[in-house]
């Protein structure tokens, strides 16, 4: 009974908070607020795209050296989430203050919850015959979205992985079950990337091969999601695997040359490259906000003449470029982040990964196929490079440049470091004062909110 209780509370919480949102979300959003009990139910709670879609958490993208900020508006920075991302940006050892409610932890943990409300309420269901395909993908989807949120929250929350150490070293608290009266309490590293797998392994008979609508998941975005996770644990023969499935089954890519630069914002919500839809929480009152976010010198450079991203990803203002091309479009007030997972990621992926096993000419073919798309038309000449090492920092760079501002550059640079050695570090100057971020730091990965160490007892992160 406190369980279903909670459930009513949550919902009454929801209609009252999510009223910042644009009119598409809100119309995906209104589903009529109820204990769950039936099949559809079940469903429409998963279809809550504000609380299952919407809620990518933002902290790892603000330490990351794709942009810079003035020191004006990072003065400006005083209170509430402001003041997380503003500490955060200089990557300090207190990011959060006592009383903080942390919005990417706490909003991915209702999305697990939710996530956790359909998988019980399913245990004991027994579809009929005409139920039977509806009932796979509502569970299905119940597991994705945990894994999703897991895997997202274990980029920023938790150390990076490393196989040697990962059993030793501490992971997230894994909820399993929607009651909130059983303890939190931490699992390993190692058992929260195995969680993650198993919660993917158990979706992937369930759904569709591909999605009836990028919000909802499918086999493909399963598979892409497995991709990533083995990317960061380096296991990149498996990667490379689970890319190939996906893209088997998803690979539409848009051609660049068709998008209308002359708009705000080029790229719309849902757009044909979309596998499986997710955005950014808290990027327009903190260091993201489109205002202040200006693009990092070495990143704008890199793109050569006649690429089509620097045109629509970007906004030159004097000698400063601002952000603008997200898959998720905007409106008059804001930019809203594309944190999900699209054709393009998983072009890359395959092509990272035939690059580490010496395939050069199926990485080239990849790359080239992505990048014939991004060119203007008549402009594009096929990357031939014939070294292996060159080969791969091209594709890296390639990734930075295609995959900007959607949540992946922090686990990009954590994953750069762990598993490839690399010695990364970034560097911020504000006025007089430096900040540095040494490679293999503590504070490449953010501490758990105040208010959970002191609920919980849980360890801490190292700072």
């Amino acid at each position: 009974m406190k369980t279903l209780s909670y459930i009513f509370l949550l919902a009454i919480t929801i209609m009252v908070c999510a009223c910042d949102q644009e009119e598409w979300l809100d119309i995906r959003s209104n589903k009529k607020q109820v204990v769950p009990t039936t099949l559809q139910d079940h469903q429409a709670l998963l279809d809550h795209v504000k609380k299952m879609n919407a809620v990518f958490p933002s902290l790892g993208e603000v330490g990351t050296d794709d942009y810079y900020v003035s020191q004006e508006d990072w003065e400006a920075m005083t209170s509430g989430v402001a003041l997380i991302q503003h500490q955060a940006y200089v990557w300090a050892e207190q990011v959060f203050q006592p009383e903080d409610q942390v919005p990417s932890w706490n909003y991915p943990y209702t999305t697990i919850y939710y996530a956790n409300v359909v998988l019980d309420g399913m245990k004991d269901f027994s579809p009929t015959a005409a139920e039977t395909e509806t009932y796979h993908q509502v569970v299905g989807s119940a597991y994705f979205y945990r894994a999703w949120t897991f895997y997202q929250l274990a980029q920023i929350f938790c150390p990076p992985y490393e196989a040697a150490t990962a059993a030793e070293k501490p992971g997230l608290p894994l909820r399993l079950e929607a009651d909130i009266n059983i303890p939190s309490k931490r699992a390993s590293l190692q058992r929260t990337y195995d969680q993650i797998l198993e919660d993917l392994n158990a979706a992937l008979p369930l759904l569709p091969d591909t999605p009836l609508e990028a919000t909802r998941p499918s086999k493909a975005s399963v598979y892409a999601l497995i991709a990533k996770l083995f990317l960061q644990t380096g296991e990149y023969d498996l990667a490379l695997t689970a890319a190939d499935n996906s893209l088997q089954l998803f690979s539409t890519l848009m051609d660049y040359n068709t998008i209308d630069a002359s708009a705000a914002y080029p790229f719309q919500p849902l757009n044909p490259e979309t596998l499986f839809y997710n955005r950014m929480s808290y990027v327009s009152t903190g260091t993201l906000s489109s205002r202040r976010l200006k693009i990092a010198p070495d990143l704008i450079n890199s793109y050569e003449e006649h690429d089509l991203r620097k045109t629509l990803f970007y906004k030159q203002s004097g000698d400063e470029y601002q952000y603008r091309g997200s898959y998720d479009g905007g409106n008059f007030f804001a930019m809203y982040f594309f944190s999900g997972m699209a054709a393009d990621e998983l072009y890359l992926i395959r092509s990272e990964c035939h690059a580490r096993a010496g395939h050069s000419s199926q990485a080239l073919d990849d790359l080239n196929t992505l990048l014939s798309a991004r060119y203007e038309t008549g402009h594009f000449e096929p990357v031939a490079i014939t070294d292996e090492d060159e080969l791969l920092n091209r594709i890296l760079l390639e990734r930075r440049k295609e995959l900007v501002f959607r949540g992946i550059r922090w686990a990009d640079l954590r994953r750069y470091q762990a598993i490839d050695q690399q010695d990364i570090s970034i560097t911020r100057q504000i006025g007089d004062q430096e900040y540095q971020l040494p490679s293999g730091d503590p504070r490449w990965t953010l501490p758990l909110p105040y208010n959970v160490i002191s609920l919980t007892n849980m360890e801490q992160n190292e700072r």
